[in-house]
């Protein structure tokens, strides 16, 4: 089986706000049913998109941005760093 995986010379298309129209940071804190959480695992975060509405929106909790890409993972570290509850993280292929 051939993966497909995302090409990083095209992650300006993951920070393009209307993707929240079809998939609202709202909507995925109502589905999971979020509350006050203290730890919230972004998986396959690729920028950290998903992760700063989070951090937030919740302002206590850590933000554990997973990726199996280094280079999404150094992008992240280079411009989230004023997101000090935003943990960039390398996860391998497959594994949570």
């Amino acid at each position: 089986m051939i993966e497909k995986r995302f090409d990083p010379k095209k992650l300006n298309k993951l920070n393009n706000p209307e993707r929240y129209k079809l998939l609202s940071p709202d909507f995925i804190v109502s589905r999971a049913g979020l509350l006050n959480p203290k730890t919230i695992i972004d998986y396959g975060a690729g920028t950290g998109f998903y992760s700063i509405p989070f951090v937030e929106r919740f302002k206590g909790a850590k933000v554990f941005a997973a990726d199996i890409s280094e280079i999404m993972i150094e992008w992240m570290q280079e411009h989230l760093s004023a997101y000090k509850n935003i943990i960039p993280m390398r996860m391998e292929d497959n594994k949570i």
